[in-house]
């Protein structure tokens, strides 16, 4: 009769164990790609893998499932997650270890949805910052050449600022951000009118996705003249 050893039995589970970790690194890449960009090479996304399967391991999650939506989440909120408050209050609860990943991934989503909305703030902040210099920068300008050279009519310092923003607004909405850019799309808005980018000449420079010189570029190109 055949006998296997407690050391052979051992390195079995260690070999199985380490397929286990290889499969679910390629099943995260396939599945989430753009988190995990960060780890370079396949080599170390093992790695990290390799370290959070032990976590899970240890915080009693031990069918291959419930590791892999673990591995989910921890590589979605990033290294250290499991010590933020929320998550270790789900963890250390009493909770089967079900109903405990289940409320893990519910946390989850809310935890991106507060992070996303915090992002767009700091986004809109920002983009208030650029108009705003904006204004400052082109007010002026824009009341001596736009009302005399390309005859805007804006008849205040007010209505100059309204026009201004707008026009930034859409610029950033473009993705031009340089003052250059700006100045350049503020230009094109003053001669072709601030609705320019919805002209038979602009659109398909625009819908061609171009980076912002190679647009702005493009649209100086093929302007009518």
């Amino acid at each position: 009769m055949l006998k296997i050893r407690s050391s052979q039995i051992t390195v079995l589970s260690e070999q199985k164990r380490e397929r286990t970790i290889i499969t679910l690194a390629n099943d995260l890449n396939e599945i989430l790609p753009e988190f995990c960009e960060e780890f370079e090479s396949r080599a170390n996304l093992q790695s990290w893998v390799r370290t959070n399967f032990t976590n899970a391991e240890e915080y009693g999650f031990t069918t291959e499932e419930m590791i892999y939506r673990y591995l989910c989440v921890a590589l979605m909120q990033g290294q250290g997650f499991d010590t933020n408050p929320w998550a270790e209050k789900i963890i250390k609860s009493s909770w089967k270890p079900i109903t405990k990943i289940g409320m893990l991934e519910h946390e989850n989503i809310e935890q991106l949805k507060q992070q996303e909305s915090a992002l767009m703030e700091k986004i809109a902040d920002a983009d208030d910052q650029i108009l705003e210099q904006f204004i400052e920068r082109k007010s002026d300008y824009v009341f001596s050449i736009g009302n005399t050279l390309f005859q805007l009519q804006l008849d205040s310092l007010d209505r100059v600022h309204q026009w201004i923003k707008s026009t930034g607004q859409r610029a950033l909405d473009h993705g031009l951000f340089e003052n250059i850019e700006l100045d350049m799309w503020l230009d094109l808005s003053m001669k072709h009118g601030d609705k320019f980018y919805l002209s038979s000449w602009a659109q398909p420079q625009i819908e061609a996705n171009k980076e912002p010189d190679q647009l702005l570029l493009s649209l100086l190109d093929n302007q009518p003249q």
